[in-house]
């Protein structure tokens, strides 16, 4: 699994990284230095899609770290993450395919063996 255990913590772990201040980062984002100190101690969990995109932005994260940034953000709130639902709501085939994989249910092998044909 992730060694990063809650958003809170990736969203701390990776700010550290960078060697960018607490200050620094909610003052570039445009929010308080005590709205991001909460996010980063779990007591906030569910930052606007904008504030997400600038510390997307601003942590200089990868696309992994991206994806992994809005799973840990999407199961902290016990939803879907940012980054789906548009997809999934462009595409007929992609909806018929997850109501398929729900109803069988399809199993993580099943699932691996699309990604690496997609790959």
């Amino acid at each position: 699994m992730t060694k990063y255990k809650t958003f809170g913590v990736f969203l701390n772990v990776n700010r550290l990284k960078k060697n960018r201040s607490l200050r620094s980062v909610a003052e570039q984002i445009g929010i308080s230095a005590v709205y991001l100190s909460e996010m980063e101690n779990g007591k906030k969990t569910n930052p606007s899609r904008e504030i997400m995109q600038k510390l997307i932005d601003i942590l200089c994260l990868s696309e992994g770290e991206t994806a992994l940034f809005y799973d840990l953000h999407a199961k902290a709130n016990d939803v879907i993450s940012q980054d789906l639902p548009e997809y999934i709501m462009s595409s007929d085939i992609a909806r018929k395919a997850l109501r398929k994989a729900k109803k069988k249910p399809a199993t993580d092998e099943d699932w691996q063996g699309l990604i690496d044909k997609l790959e």
